[in-house]
């Protein structure tokens, strides 16, 4: 398999190498020394602190423009909220990259127990090699649960990117709901600068009935 060396005990082998990042698994452990999965856990830690801050950025703005009268300033405002929806989508995007890779780890991951399980079934043919295959059995079980963790990381990383696409979604709604109804109370047809709203006309008083 090109993880032994023939000659010597399989004992005196090095660890084999992790196909995806390169790094070793320590032999009789239950974990891989797998820098590559300590990476992609701190991103996704990091787009998860970056989705919880827009998503709070957007709900700030949103009790803003709620209680916004000038025209101008709350038109700036919801494109305030669509530029924090678009960077919602970004970090949603982000997380699906990081679920793309955790995926294909995992199916390197089962590849290489495949090789394993193969390389334990020969073992016993052969003489520099005898003894190994409960080792090698053992490596490709430990390969197949971090395969699994991979795949259910994925899952994870997956379902937090559709919550960061529904907070954008409803960031956006809120807006334009907001921006459709009244001019956020009080007297919403004056402007900032004391002019009246063109769309509204006065009203000529009306004399009451004799």
């Amino acid at each position: 398999m090109g993880e032994h060396r023939h000659g010597g005990s399989h004992e005196d082998a090095p660890p084999p190498r992790d196909p995806v990042t390169g790094l070793r698994e320590p032999a009789g452990q239950g974990e891989v020394a797998d820098h590559h999965g300590t990476a992609e856990r701190l991103t996704t830690l990091l787009l998860l602190q970056e989705r919880d801050r827009l998503s709070t950025r957007a709900r700030d703005l949103q009790v803003v423009l709620a209680g916004t009268h000038s025209s101008a300033r709350r038109r700036s405002l919801a494109h305030e909220i669509d530029d924090v929806a678009d960077r919602l989508d970004e970090v949603a995007d982000a997380l699906d990259v990081v679920a793309d890779r955790r995926d294909r780890a995992a199916e390197a991951r089962d590849t290489r127990a495949v090789g394993r399980d193969a390389f334990a079934r020969l073992s016993p043919h052969l003489p520099a090699e005898r003894g190994a295959g409960a080792i090698e059995r053992h490596h490709a079980a430990v390969a197949r649960d971090w395969a699994a963790s991979d795949r259910q990381e994925a899952r994870e990383d997956r379902r937090r990117a559709a919550s960061a696409r529904r907070d954008a979604a409803a960031a956006r709604r809120q807006a334009a709901l907001l921006l459709r109804s009244d001019d956020g109370g009080g007297t919403p047809e004056e402007r900032d600068d004391g002019t009246r709203d063109a769309r509204v006309r006065p009203v000529a008083p009306v004399d009451p009935p004799l």
